[in-house]
């Protein structure tokens, strides 16, 4: 049902459609101005002694916005939170938005100091151990927020992590960031179906955007906050992320935490290219040094600079998904997937035969980092092979039906000269037959 409603989205001109992006803003201008009208309306949100998140919001003008993201914000946070917002002189109907909240903090300054002064000017109060920088122009999704919290506290490492951002027609804004050696920037899997495996699974990225950044409040304060050099926006997000690697902390995906980002919903588009561009240049100088170890912009490096990992890259090749609770298959392949993870391959597995999502286990390999290529149809494992060419360092095939067919495409399209095959598999088969035999 997803995939037909991105065919749809497919056939509008974002650019040149007007009426497409005038219907969802109106749509939401409407619901703001029903609430505001009503003297008796009222938001109240839940107050915590001990809220784990502090989120902050960000907001100058563009009221509708903000009163989208704070009803979904109440509706889908599961955990305990605080919010905290800092008001940029709104001339709009923010400041009467703003008095219909209750138990949040509110601070309103009297002049727009840009959302990079305004970012750390939000912290300083915070009483959550995390901090989350929201944009007032995103819709967080169910589980949003607990999803990146179990992440930091589970990670190996993990100084932040960042949401999958999907734009209002459907398509992919990004999931995580990529940094090429000139401080340009790229979002893995933009304009394409968010819910493609390839998109689906944990991984370490260059950065995420600071469009839904959660961080450690005490990490963020030993950097001294968002460096201000980059006021009034764009490059803070990417800045921190590179200061938080630097001291061996990991940024990581989480795909379970979706949100829809209106981007540039509470800015202008030309202004944001002028001023990125500006700060981009400011980025480049103070890490001119680290540059040098990152690929440069190309989409021969998209594959490569996608997983900021350091193992080995494994392609596993099976049947189907193998589970533990299924009576026929082989479950050993499953739990060789889950060691396979454990000790630092970086794991794509293909279940080649029945490409199927099954769940749970699929969603529990891919919290474990492992892509699973899942498909409507079955992998065109030619196709695939060579598109991949030279990402894999190993191959793993895992049934007797696989073997030759596989090997025919790395001779064709890959240099991968590793190949192990699991001899259980034929063991398993000649008994079989021997017994039919019998």
């Amino acid at each position: 049902e997803y995939s037909d409603l991105i065919k749809t989205a497919m056939n509008i001109n974002l650019e040149s459609d007007n009426t497409y992006w005038d219907s969802i803003v109106n749509l939401i201008k409407i619901k703001t101005a029903l609430f505001l009208s009503d003297p008796e309306s009222r938001m109240t949100f839940r107050k915590f002694d001990k809220p784990a998140v502090s989120i902050i919001l960000i907001t100058f003008n563009k009221a509708e916005y903000t009163f989208q993201c704070l009803e979904t914000i109440k509706a889908n946070t599961d955990i305990p939170y605080e919010v905290i917002i800092v008001d940029n002189a709104s001339s709009d109907k923010t400041s009467n938005l703003l008095d219909k909240l209750d138990n949040v903090t509110v601070i309103r300054n009297k002049e727009n100091t840009g959302f990079v002064k305004a970012c750390n000017q939000g912290a300083k109060p915070a009483a959550g151990k995390y901090l989350m920088f929201l944009n007032n122009d995103t819709q967080p999704g169910p589980g949003w927020l607990s999803s990146l919290v179990k992440t930091m506290e589970e990670y190996p490492e993990c100084g932040a992590v960042g949401s999958k951002l999907v734009r209002p027609n459907g398509f992919l804004q990004e999931a995580g960031s990529i940094l090429w050696s000139d401080g340009s920037t790229y979002g893995y899997g933009k304009e394409n179906d968010p819910t493609s495996p390839e998109y689906n699974y944990v991984k370490e990225v260059d950065y995420c955007s600071g469009a839904c950044l959660l961080t450690d409040r005490n990490l963020f304060f030993e950097f001294e906050g968002f460096d201000e050099r980059y006021a009034p926006a764009y490059y803070e997000d990417l800045d921190l992320c590179c200061k938080i690697k630097q001291a061996g902390y990991k940024i990581v995906y989480q795909p379970e935490s979706v949100l829809v980002h209106y981007e540039f919903g509470s800015s202008s588009f030309v202004n944001a290219r002028d001023i990125t561009q500006t700060n981009r240049e400011k980025f480049t100088e103070k890490w001119s040094d680290s540059l040098k170890n990152y690929l440069p912009f190309s989409a021969d490096n998209v594959l490569l600079s996608r997983d900021k990992r350091t193992g080995p890259r494994l392609l596993v090749i099976d049947d189907k998904v193998l589970a533990p609770s299924l009576v026929s298959g082989y479950p050993h392949t499953y739990e060789l997937l889950i060691y396979l993870a454990e000790i630092g391959y970086i794991v794509t597995f293909i279940p080649i035969e029945v490409p199927e999502s099954l769940q749970p286990f699929t969603r529990h390999l891919q919290q474990l980092g492992i892509e699973v290529l899942y498909s409507d149809s079955i992998i065109d494992l030619d196709n695939f092979i060579l598109k991949r060419s030279e990402y894999y360092d190993v191959v793993f095939i895992g049934h007797p039906s696989n073997m030759s067919k596989t090997i025919d495409a790395i001779k064709k399209h890959s240099p991968i000269s590793s190949i192990i095959y699991d001899a259980e598999e034929v063991f398993a088969l000649r008994d079989t037959f021997n017994q039919d035999k019998r």
